[in-house]
């Protein structure tokens, strides 16, 4: 199946009602969060002790970047966070800089041999994101023309996306 990761600069709360208003999160999911996390023992922890007690529990995950970049720099962790986002419904990670939305890509790739990762940008903090991807799509927009320039496919606006993937997009 598809799993949607969000990354974006944005604040937390901006992002999980973004996430919400898009029905990536329903109103009654149960949301794992790691906010503010100290050390990557201290975000998986957070992530894990949340965690729904039965396994077919659907649950989404929040991160902020400071969790991410804890993560991120330990192997055993990037593993767990692997896991724990292959089961989730979505994930939502903020406050990222460019290279630690690069990072997640990478992960994801290094860690799922058979998986396909699309990347989506419109600016120029998206470019590591994009080129890290499998495919990269850039929207044209107000934020300059970087996505555009280094993606795999350019798009002018966001609804176009659905019959690049549904219609252009099958093996």
């Amino acid at each position: 199946g598809i799993r949607v990761w969000v990354l974006t600069g944005d604040k937390v709360e901006t992002a999980v009602e973004i996430a919400k208003s898009c029905r990536l999160f329903e109103e009654d999911l149960r949301i794992i969060w790691a906010v503010g996390a100290t050390s990557a023992d201290d975000a998986i922890g957070s992530l894990t002790n949340s965690l729904p007690v039965s396994d077919d529990t659907h649950y989404g995950m929040v991160l902020d970047g400071q969790s991410v970049g804890h993560i991120l720099a330990s192997r055993d962790s990037r593993a767990l966070l692997n896991r724990l986002a292959q089961r989730a419904i979505s994930c939502v990670c903020c406050r990222l800089s460019p290279m630690q939305k690069e990072g997640l890509v990478r992960l994801v790739r290094e860690q799922n041999a058979r998986c396909i990762t699309l990347s989506i940008g419109d600016g120029a903090n998206d470019v590591p994101m994009i080129q890290g991807a499998h495919i990269g799509v850039g929207i044209r927009g107000k934020e300059g023309s970087a996505a555009v320039q280094s993606c795999d496919f350019a798009i002018s606006q966001f609804r176009f996306l659905q019959n690049l993937l549904l219609c252009h997009g099958q093996r």
